[in-house]
């Protein structure tokens, strides 16, 4: 699914404004899959342009479908330094499907960006 992704809740478990227009989004690709190997589903955001990896929710399940947007409730994990072994923290993301007009708007810009 392409969309846009508002995390509505931080790392810290503060939750965040749920308006677009005060959160911040980010474009992508949405895979929501099982994990080869794990016993368990992950929400994986991937960039438009490049296709790397910008977020993943571990244990990852849908919430709730309300107006064409999916809400998707899962564990973020947060590092705090290099040897850190990672802590779960929840998090849930608001998922908007992107428009047609803005995935060729990012296209333009990708073909741009590697012409220079």
């Amino acid at each position: 699914m392409f969309c846009t992704v508002y995390p509505l809740i931080d790392a810290v478990g503060r939750v965040l404004p749920t308006s677009p227009r005060h959160g911040m989004g980010w474009d992508g690709a949405l895979l929501y899959d099982w994990v080869e190997g794990m016993n368990e589903k992950h929400a994986i955001l991937y960039d438009l342009t490049t296709g790397h990896e910008l977020m993943r929710l571990h244990h990852a399940h849908i919430d709730s479908v309300r107006g064409g947007a999916v809400f998707v409730r899962g564990q973020r994990m947060v590092y705090r330094g290099t040897k850190s072994k990672g802590e779960p923290r929840e998090q849930v993301w608001w998922c908007v499907p992107i428009q047609v007009a803005t995935l060729v708007r990012a296209e333009r810009e990708a073909r741009a960006s590697g012409n220079r």
